[in-house]
């Protein structure tokens, strides 16, 4: 998945179009999180690869750009259709790289409030950084909230803090 995401990045930033690859990708990707349009897609997988190509540029010819088409065609000839959203992560992290863009993932207990939010995005982000913020629910937080930077975590929830004082508490005892 990350040499279809290169070589995807590669061609997007030589056409210019590394945000509409993105997009594009990230469309793609909840398409296939319906089943019905995934099963689908499975049928097609076992038919010979002119009829594929067919099936895929019919239906998705409109909406996507000649090299993510033809990536959706290899995947899909190739019975790979879970590769989606692995290329598209890989796609995210090159394209992120490139333009300087800081990846931001907040997992709190709750939904937070557009407020909150907008306060957390403005101490994230700082003056210069550009910054992509994606938020989630994590119902095993007690309270609190975990940020993963670029992938790495920094864990200010509750859940995390009692798992750390146990780690002290079972070292402390061995």
């Amino acid at each position: 998945h990350i040499k279809f995401a290169k070589a995807l990045h590669k061609l997007a930033q030589k056409q210019d179009k590394t945000a509409e690859f993105f997009e594009q990708l990230r469309e793609l990707e909840m398409v296939f999180s319906d089943k019905e349009v995934y099963q689908m897609l499975a049928l097609v997988a076992g038919m010979e690869i002119s009829r594929v190509q067919e099936v895929v540029r019919a239906a998705f010819g409109k909406f996507l750009d000649d090299g993510v088409l033809n990536m959706l065609v290899l995947i899909v000839a190739n019975r790979q259709l879970k590769l989606v959203s692995p290329i598209r992560k890989a796609y995210q992290r090159f394209y992120f790289e490139a333009a300087g863009i800081t990846d931001f993932v907040i997992a709190s207990s709750r939904e937070l409030a557009d407020q909150e939010k907008t306060d957390l995005e403005k101490k994230l982000a700082g003056k210069e950084n550009k910054a992509h913020v994606t938020y989630q629910v994590n119902a095993d937080l007690i309270g609190g909230i975990q940020i993963y930077k670029n992938g790495l975590l920094t864990d200010y929830s509750l859940r995390g803090q009692l798992d750390v004082l146990k780690r002290e508490l079972i070292g402390e005892h061995n």
